[in-house]
C-alpha cells in the first residue's frame, strides 16, 4: 500500500510518500489511515522521526499498490518537493 501526504511548503507543494503494510485488525475508515500499519522500509521510530523532520501535518491518504514512481513523476511535473520514506 502507498501512504501519501500533500501540503504546502512555502510557495511549493510538499509530497511525502511511503510504502506500508496494513496489519490485521478492524477496518475503521476506507481510504484513511485510521488503522494499524507498519512501514516497509524502516522501523516505526525512524519513520515517525523522519515524518516530523519533514514537517508533515496529520492528514494522509492510502491506496492499494505501489505508486511511488507515479507520485515522484507527478511531483516533478508540479515542481513539488518529494520525500520518500
Amino acid at each position: 500500500m502507498t501512504l501519501l501526504h500533500i501540503s504546502e511548503n512555502g510557495s511549493k507543494l510538499k509530497m511525502v510518500a511511503s510504502l506500508i503494510e496494513s496489519l490485521p485488525g478492524t477496518h475503521k475508515i476506507q481510504g484513511y489511515t485510521h488503522g494499524d500499519f507498519r512501514p516497509l522500509n524502516t522501523d516505526l521510530e525512524t519513520f515517525f522521526t523522519e515524518l516530523m523532520g519533514i514537517g508533515t501535518t496529520q492528514h494522509f491518504a492510502i491506496t492499494p499498490g505501489n505508486h511511488i514512481s507515479q507520485l515522484k513523476q507527478l511531483a516533478e511535473l508540479e515542481n513539488a518537493d518529494f520525500y520518500y520514506i
